[in-house]
C-alpha cells in the first residue's frame, strides 16, 4: 500500500511544485518589469506599478464565480487525494508449495488451509477443550 501511495504523493508534490515554481517566477518578472526587456512576454505580466485591486476589479463579475468554482473543484480533489491514501487490505495470496527442484507441486488457498487447521485442533483431545468453534472461527477458552 505504501508503494501506491508513494507514487501518487510524488506525482502530486512535482506536479504542485511546479505550480508554485511558475507562479513565483510569474509574480517575480511582473515584479522586475522584464516584459520592459522582453516585450513578447509583456502581454502575459502584470504591469509592475499596478496593484491587485487594479488587476482585479474589471475581471471581478467572473473571476468571483471561477474561483468559488476552482476551490469546490479543490475540496473534491482533496478528498479523493485522502481517500486514496486510506489503506486496504490486500488479497491473502495462495501458499504456493515447491519440490527440492524448485517444480511447483501445489498451490493451496488460505481459507483451504484456515479449516484443515481448525478441524485438526478440534480434533485434538486436550487442544479440542482449550478452543471453541463459532461461524468457522476459533476462540480460547479461558479454564
Amino acid at each position: 500500500m505504501r508503494s501506491v501511495s508513494a507514487a501518487l504523493n510524488r506525482v502530486l508534490l512535482a506536479f504542485f511544485g511546479l505550480l508554485i515554481v511558475c507562479t513565483s517566477a510569474w509574480f517575480l518578472a511582473s515584479g522586475l518589469d522584464v516584459g520592459h526587456h522582453l516585450p513578447v512576454i509583456s502581454v502575459y505580466l502584470a504591469a509592475a506599478h499596478d496593484q491587485i485591486g487594479a488587476i482585479l476589479s474589471p475581471r471581478a463579475h467572473w473571476l468571483v464565480p471561477c474561483g468559488v468554482l476552482a476551490s469546490a473543484l479543490a475540496f473534491v480533489a482533496g478528498l479523493f487525494l485522502l481517500l486514496m491514501q486510506v489503506p486496504r487490505r490486500p488479497a491473502n495470496s495462495p501458499l504456493r508449495l515447491s519440490g527440492s527442484d524448485s517444480a511447483l507441486l501445489a498451490t493451496l488457498s488460505p481459507d483451504v488451509l484456515s479449516q484443515a487447521l481448525s478441524e485438526r485442533v478440534q480434533e485434538g483431545s486436550r487442544i479440542g477443550r482449550l478452543f471453541r468453534g463459532s461461524g468457522g472461527r476459533l476462540g480460547l477458552v479461558r479454564p
